[in-house]
């Protein structure tokens, strides 16, 4: 009836699956200002650090997932100098019960310097090139610590291009600049 996920080096719980939790989930009993604060609850009663870290709350949904039933998501991610960091917490709730259906607590130590050497604009500008023949309708960007393919930490500038439609096709997509050396880490188009 449950899965836990044990990191091997802490031994700490790094994730939990409650399979009885998801049945009678189809109905919405529960606000989400009531799911939340049970996701909160359990979070600081799961993740020693949560209430030292900066933890924010950086998504908040109710997720239906059709004859699968439905569920409130409430993931918070530390903040440092404006950077996500690979801490984070992720609970999801029955909104008819209220109980847990699943946890994830990551808590990893930082390894890299949080100030970045190229900035957001250059990296935009970075960002953009990737993308061929596309006019800019909306950039976003975030600073976030990743891990590479060699399970390494690299602070980047996560920059989300949206481009004006064309042919019925949208344009643009995410692409992941590494803050230091502004070289190109990742690009997810738009399919």
């Amino acid at each position: 009836d449950e899965i836990y996920y044990i990191n091997s080096q802490s031994r700490s719980i790094e994730g939990a699956m409650f399979f009885k939790s998801l049945d009678n989930s189809n109905e919405v009993q529960l606000n989400a200002e009531n799911a939340q604060k049970i996701a909160e609850d359990y979070a600081k009663s799961k993740y020693r650090p949560f209430t030292q870290k900066n933890m924010q709350l950086i998504r908040s949904d109710l997720l239906d997932h059709g004859d699968g039933g439905k569920e409130y998501l409430f993931v918070w991610c530390e903040i440092v100098n404006g950077a996500l960091t690979p801490n984070y917490v992720s609970i999801s709730i029955n909104p008819n019960s209220g109980e847990v259906i699943s946890y994830i607590g990551i808590e990893r130590t930082l390894d890299v310097d949080l100030d970045p050497e190229i900035s957001r604009q250059d990296a935009i500008k970075t960002a953009i090139t990737q993308f061929k023949e596309i006019e800019v309708s909306n950039v976003d960007t975030q600073l976030a610590v990743i891990y590479t393919d060699q399970n390494e930490q690299c602070l980047t500038w996560v920059v989300t291009i949206d481009g004006e439609e064309s042919d019925s096709t949208i344009r643009g997509g995410t692409v992941l600049v590494d803050a230091m050396s502004g070289k190109v880490v990742q690009v997810d188009p738009y399919l």
